[in-house]
């Protein structure tokens, strides 16, 4: 969909914050935007100009909200990942720009797979990840968040053991939420996640690590919410969200042309 011309013309003296340029992202309302040849060109596509500010994560899921992608990130939790910070850029491609806002922090990579935009931690090992876990069986109908507890029952026992561990509650869901029916097979944690996130209307999921060294019993990498709260007990682990694209508010921020 081309820009519409009114704001080609201004756009030189307003360049506006990044969802002012969702009119030039390709299908974006549409529900294949996930879909690995749409992601592609969504990724390719060139902003004009703009800036975003926010934490590390909050500039990562608006970005994620303004062109209707799904995106995964895991994070350890610093002070220096709570800081704002403020990514401009000119003429830059969307991956380009994702990848501007994973330089703002040490040892992250960018890694874009199974229709899903990985923003990705390098400060955990392999082995203290669950995300790395390899799960052999694994299946689940309904809604994501009902998806996402039977995962976590699974995990738990992994990195909690406990047999005589019972699991309860209630799981509320809107009718407009899609049914989801997952099997899978000698598949990762991760693997799994990215499939939630293309077939649900939850379109980021996040892990967020502890900033420490001290594993659970099992060896993992302690994980903890967004949304502050008590710690997560190792009985309680793993830990992780996933957000629906209007999660995080949108702010226009003019752009003002250099002098020079």
């Amino acid at each position: 969909m081309a820009i519409d011309p009114h704001v080609r013309r201004h756009r030189a003296k307003f360049g506006l914050f990044i969802v002012a340029f969702c009119l030039a992202c390709v299908e974006s309302g549409n529900s294949q935007s996930n879909t690995p040849f749409t992601l592609d060109r969504a990724l390719n596509q060139r902003i004009p100009v703009g800036s975003i500010s926010g934490t590390f994560v909050e500039a990562l899921g608006q970005i994620a909200q303004s062109f209707n992608i799904s995106m995964g990130i895991s994070v350890v939790n610093t002070a220096r990942t709570q800081e704002k910070r403020t990514v401009s850029y000119k003429n830059a491609t969307l991956l380009e720009i994702i990848t501007a806002v994973a330089k703002t922090e040490p040892n992250y990579e960018v890694v874009v797979s199974n229709g899903v935009v990985h923003v990705a931690t390098k400060d955990v090992p392999t082995g203290q990840n669950f995300l790395n876990l390899r799960v052999l069986d694994f299946a689940a109908k309904g809604n994501a968040n009902f998806v996402k507890g039977t995962l976590w029952m699974q995990l738990n026992q992994r990195i909690s053991p406990d047999p005589k561990r019972g699991y309860g509650g209630s799981m509320l869901r809107s009718p407009a939420e899609p049914i989801l029916n997952f099997t899978f097979s000698d598949t990762t944690v991760g693997e799994i996640l990215d499939a939630i996130a293309v077939a649900s209307d939850y379109k980021v999921w996040l892990v967020t690590f502890e900033d420490n060294l001290n594993l659970t019993p099992s060896g993992f990498r302690r994980a903890e919410a967004l949304s502050p709260g008590d710690r997560i007990p190792d009985e309680a682990q793993p830990a992780w969200d996933i957000l629906r694209l209007d999660y995080w508010p949108l702010k226009v921020v003019p752009y003002v042309p250099s002098s020079n």
